[in-house]
């Protein structure tokens, strides 16, 4: 039965990342698929992680680039919920609507990260480029997918405290003219 079920969430979890070739996803799609992925990783990792989601209703069906939610996620299990004291991993999810912007939120109950490592990552792109072995792809890919599929008018921040956990922020425009959409 466990392989089973193993079987129909990897079957899940990759028909929402081809979406059908689509660059876009629906919100609410991008959630299960971060579920999906959790589940997955509960599977995986003896310490049980506890994914909640708290979308506003008119935005479960808003189109947001595929793909932007896992990796973060992934960087909450294996930095910061992995290497961490805590009892259970808690993740939390949270989009709302703010002055024009999509604001998603992904916090976590992690180790946290310094503040030069939070600098490391916002400024790769521009400090590191020549240098490939500093880690963090999946992350540096969301980054630069997000200037590229929002025209640099979206943003991404994260907030931290050492041994509490980290929050990233991300802010997309609402009512952009989505490319590729399909």
């Amino acid at each position: 039965e466990q392989v089973c079920d193993i079987v129909i969430k990897l079957s899940k979890f990759y028909r929402i990342s081809l979406s059908n070739g689509s660059d876009y996803i629906d919100l609410k799609n991008e959630i299960e698929h971060v579920r999906l992925y959790t589940e997955l990783q509960n599977l995986r990792f003896s310490r049980k992680i506890k994914l909640t989601a708290n979308i506003e209703e008119s935005l479960e069906n808003y189109k947001i680039m595929k793909l932007l939610l896992q990796p973060i996620v992934e960087n909450s299990i294996l930095h910061g919920i992995s290497n961490s004291d805590v009892e259970q991993g808690e993740i939390n999810i949270s989009a709302a609507l703010k002055e024009n912007m999509i604001q998603i939120i992904v916090a976590d109950n992690g180790i946290g990260m310094s503040q030069s490592t939070i600098y490391r990552l916002m400024t790769y792109g521009e400090i590191h480029a020549d240098n490939d072995n500093l880690g963090g792809y999946g992350l540096k890919n969301v980054i630069s997918r997000l200037k590229l599929y929002y025209d640099n008018q979206a943003q991404i921040s994260f907030e931290s405290v050492p041994d509490k956990g980290t929050k990233v922020i991300i802010s997309i425009p609402y009512m952009y003219k989505q490319k590729n959409l399909s």
